[in-house]
C-alpha cells in the first residue's frame, strides 16, 4: 500500500475516512483516528514508500485534453469502465477516477498506465501505452 497511496489517503481510508467503492459490501475495518496515523506510517515504511519527487508530482493540465485522453473519441476510452464526478463507467463499475491524484502515489499510478497486470495482476485494465 506505501508503493501505491499517498500518506494523507491510507490514513483516512484507515480512520474510516476514505471510501471509493461503493459497491462492495464489505467495509475496511475502521482503526480510529489515534490508530490510523501510526498504522499508515507503518505500513509506508514496511511497503517502502517512495520518497516524493516533485518531477513525479500530478499537475493541473488541461481540462480539455484530459477529457479527451479519459472519453471514446480520439482518447484510451477510460470511461468505459472508470467513473468520474457522479457518473458511472458506461460498461462496468471501476474504479472512480475522480480524486485519483489525491489517492495514488504518481510513479505507481504511471506504472499502473504502463503495466496494470505488472501493477495489479488479475486487473481487467489493458495496456494502451
Amino acid at each position: 500500500m506505501g508503493q501505491k497511496l499517498q500518506p494523507d489517503w491510507l490514513r483516512a481510508v484507515l480512520a474510516g475516512k476514505g471510501r471509493v467503492r461503493p459497491y462492495l459490501h464489505t467495509r475496511m475495518p475502521i482503526f480510529g483516528d489515534a490508530n490510523a496515523a501510526p498504522l499508515a506510517a507503518d505500513l509506508l515504511v514496511a511497503d517502502g514508500a517512495p520518497d516524493a519527487d516533485p518531477a513525479q508530482a500530478f499537475a493541473a493540465g488541461d481540462a480539455a485534453a484530459g477529457r479527451k485522453l479519459l472519453g471514446t473519441e480520439g482518447g484510451v476510452g477510460c470511461i468505459t469502465c472508470h467513473g468520474i464526478g457522479d457518473r458511472k463507467g458506461l460498461c462496468m463499475e471501476a474504479l472512480s477516477l475522480t480524486g485519483a491524484a489525491q489517492r495514488y502515489q504518481p510513479a505507481w499510478f504511471k506504472h499502473n498506465l504502463i503495466a496494470p497486470m505488472e501493477a495489479r495482476p488479475g486487473t481487467l485494465m489493458p495496456s494502451f501505452w
